[in-house]
């Protein structure tokens, strides 16, 4: 947002100047203010989604296979992904294909 005050042709006091300024330094920071705003309800909206697709994996806590999969679904479908794979370290020095979706990588180990 982007506004301009301009006042022609007009003798004004000091105070007078110094009241316009602090008025245009208000809204200003009102205007920052609004639109911090609505950053924070947009991130609040995407954490209320993302809160609503961890909970959908609460069932499948019992069996890692099924969680794996089930992250692996989810992180597709949130980054709008075809494929996706989820690895998790085999040991210090490996990395395990748990879970994909979209290849055929089974489990590898990398």
């Amino acid at each position: 947002m982007l506004g301009i005050l301009a006042i022609f042709n007009s003798h004004l006091d000091e105070e007078t100047c110094e009241s316009i300024t602090n008025l245009c330094k208000l809204t200003a920071y009102l205007c920052g203010i609004r639109r911090k705003k609505e950053e924070l309800e947009l991130t609040s909206d995407r954490l209320q989604v993302l809160s609503t697709q961890a909970s959908s994996l609460y069932s499948l806590y019992q069996d890692r296979g099924r969680l794996y999969e089930g992250i692996v679904s989810e992180a597709s479908n949130i980054a709008g992904a075809e494929k996706c794979s989820l690895m998790m370290p085999l040991n210090k020095e490996m990395l395990q294909v748990r879970a994909s979706k979209g290849s055929t990588i089974g489990s590898w180990k990398m």
